[in-house]
């Protein structure tokens, strides 16, 4: 049969959101998977956790039987086989197998992504499967011959799969005795309880369901969810549900606002008035419940960043593998949350970060031995909340960072010569590190280059308006922390006055805000600066840049100057006046204006003026 005929059960609008909840529901089972088979490793003895593990791929197995999902079914069923002669004692799990479970674990994802995206199985398990039966048949023992590397793993195999059929199996042989009363299935809405019989059985008839264009898969969910448990306490909510109500919370917010510059202007024409203080009493209501109903919202789009951190077991396991070294992952703070939006964006910083950790901090068991430390490494994530801002750090007790290394490679470069070398303070030289290009390995590999890690770290932190530091001491270890904004779409901004423009200053990359007299600027080949507590600091003044206010402009004696950070860097902008601190909403440009160089957005104010609010990167991205 033809790809179309095979899946359409999967492109029936009546199986929409059955096949939408089966991708939804398999992927929740994959992340489970990839942090127990790291574990298992750690623990093979654990009964209870190979059982949980088999049960998981169990499970896919009997949904994909619903959907006729012929190949997913075969690769779960072969290492659904090899789990249970694990837990009937008839292996003993060694890296071999730990391999070959790892390697099907690896082409179900990979073949989720694929039925997701193509709306078929047009993907090749030949390779896994036959390492799979290899280690059933080798009875657990790697042959030289047959070493997993050589194993014909799922990237490299090239030969096309044929159609495969749905495999029988024994009820009494792929069901736990202790759990075989019922298993949770997840083919709804919902997870749906049904009798484990019922699983078998699918399997025997996917053939018929894909053929049928669904209707026996339909039936069977039928009857299944007639006996679905009642009281589920939980839905499923398209995310654009939560933006769109995001959005009208904003506006809410920009309508409060104008209540209470209506509020100000009315108590000043008219104080002491009845209708005053019937306004004051609601506006205040207004204020609070529109923060509660805020706050309420934002919730609602919030993840426990766990989400992320708990891929990163997995990535040790397999980093340490291939680099020889032994190295212990310890999570803290999954619970914290922070908006969907930066949980996507956050991900990748943080891969470089670990990756990096691993290849230049922790040094080899020989090593560190030698130094005196444990054989083992560690490599720690972090996070907290810091009021509206979230911290993230990758820490590490390696060798830590060699600056005299770094400025001799920097010298080397081109990028700074011997005279800036010797000025450059120790944070000043661990920025360098977030040059592009900047590497200090002597050997490039596919996961070594601090410096191409890091220049992407710092693309990413400053596209989410956060800001990276760097701590380190030799032979101790390294720290790399990241603070960014629990949300992007309602901040807090600095009002400021520059020239006849108000702008808005994000708050959370204000450091501090200082008066200097105009004496105390300080000019360096033409650019000015100023000196901060022993520290140099650029100074940019946004009028010059963005409103091209020239040199005419009357300078106040005394000067305001907002130090701000942006990634690794830190500087000074030169502002007027200060109007004070005040909630925002950003807004687009729209298509109209478009992207305009050093503007983020704009946001209405109480009284319906639109200011713009500052793109600090982008304004420190021009004039570098």
């Amino acid at each position: 049969m033809s790809n179309e005929q095979d899946y359409a059960v999967l492109r029936d609008p009546e199986m929409k959101e059955i096949f939408e909840s089966f991708l939804v529901e398999t992927r929740e089972i994959l992340e489970q998977l990839d942090l127990d088979l790291v574990e298992l490793e750690k623990e093979p003895d654990d009964a209870e956790l190979l059982n949980k593990i088999f049960r998981a791929f169990h499970t896919v197995k009997g949904t994909s039987g619903f959907l006729g999902l012929t190949r997913l079914m075969e690769l779960t069923h072969n290492a659904e086989d090899l789990l249970n002669k694990l837990r009937k004692g008839e292996l003993k799990l060694n890296s071999y197998i730990m391999d070959g479970i790892l390697q099907a674990y690896d082409s179900m994802k990979a073949l989720v992504d694929v039925i997701e995206s193509e709306l078929n199985e047009d993907f090749d398990i030949t390779g896994v499967v036959s390492f799979l039966t290899q280690i059933l048949e080798n009875k657990g023992i790697e042959h030289p011959a047959a070493a997993p590397a050589e194993a014909a793993p799922v990237a490299k195999a090239q030969e096309e799969a044929a159609p495969v059929e749905a495999t029988e199996t024994s009820e009494d042989e792929e069901v736990d005795p202790e759990n075989a009363e019922f298993e949770t299935v997840s083919v709804g809405p919902a997870a749906v309880t049904v009798p484990a019989q019922s699983i078998v059985e699918s399997n025997k008839t996917a053939e018929a369901a894909a053929g049928d264009g669904g209707k026996a898969s339909r039936q069977a969910l039928k009857d299944a969810r007639h006996d679905a448990p009642k009281g589920e306490n939980t839905i499923r909510v398209d995310v654009q549900r939560l933006d769109d109500l995001l959005n009208l919370v904003s506006e809410l917010v920009l309508g409060r606002n104008r209540l209470a510059q209506v509020y100000t202007e009315a108590s000043m024409t008219y104080e002491g008035t009845p209708l005053v203080r019937d306004l004051s009493d609601a506006s205040r209501q207004i204020d609070l419940m529109t923060t509660e109903l805020q706050l309420a919202v934002m919730k609602t789009r919030m993840i426990k960043i766990g989400k992320v951190f708990n891929k990163f077991p997995r990535v040790v396991r397999d980093l340490a593998k291939e680099t020889g070294k032994e190295v212990e992952l310890l999570i803290h703070g999954e619970d914290t949350e922070l908006d969907k939006t930066l949980i996507e964006e956050i991900n990748d910083p943080l891969v470089h970060l670990v990756r990096n950790s691993i290849d230049h901090g922790v040094e080899s068991p020989e090593k560190r031995v030698a130094a005196g430390k444990p054989r083992i490494g560690k490599v720690m994530l972090y996070a907290e909340h810091e009021g509206n801002n979230i911290i993230i750090m990758i820490e590490d007790d390696g060798a830590g960072i060699d600056s005299v290394k770094i400025c001799e490679k920097a010298i080397s470069k081109g990028l700074i010569t011997r005279d800036r070398a010797k000025e450059l303070s120790q944070p000043d030289i661990y920025n360098l590190l977030f040059l592009p290009g900047f590497s200090t390995a002597e050997k490039v590999t596919n996961i070594s280059g601090r410096g191409v890690g890091l220049d992407v770290v710092k693309t990413n932190v400053s596209k989410l308006r956060g800001v990276i530091n760097i701590e380190s001491e030799p032979g101790r270890g390294t720290k790399f922390i990241i603070k960014l904004p629990l949300t992007l779409a309602i901040i807090q901004g600095l009002l400021v006055s520059i020239g006849k423009e108000t702008v808005v200053i994000p708050l959370n990359s204000v450091i501090e805000v200082i008066r200097l007299h105009k004496k105390q600027i300080y000019s360096i080949k033409g650019k000015e600066v100023i000196k901060l507590r022993n520290e140099v600091l650029p100074l940019f003044d946004v009028g010059k840049i963005l409103y091209r206010y020239g040199n005419h402009k009357e300078e106040n004696l005394w000067q305001y100057i907002v130090i701000v950070g942006v990634a690794e860097k830190k500087f000074g902008v030169k502002v007027d006046f200060l109007i004070g601190q005040k909630e925002v909403v950003i807004k687009s440009l729209g298509s109209y204006l478009g992207t305009i160089k050093g503007i983020a957005g704009s946001t209405i104010m109480g009284d319906g003026k639109v200011v713009m609010i500052l793109d600090l990167a982008e304004i420190l991205h021009q004039i570098s």
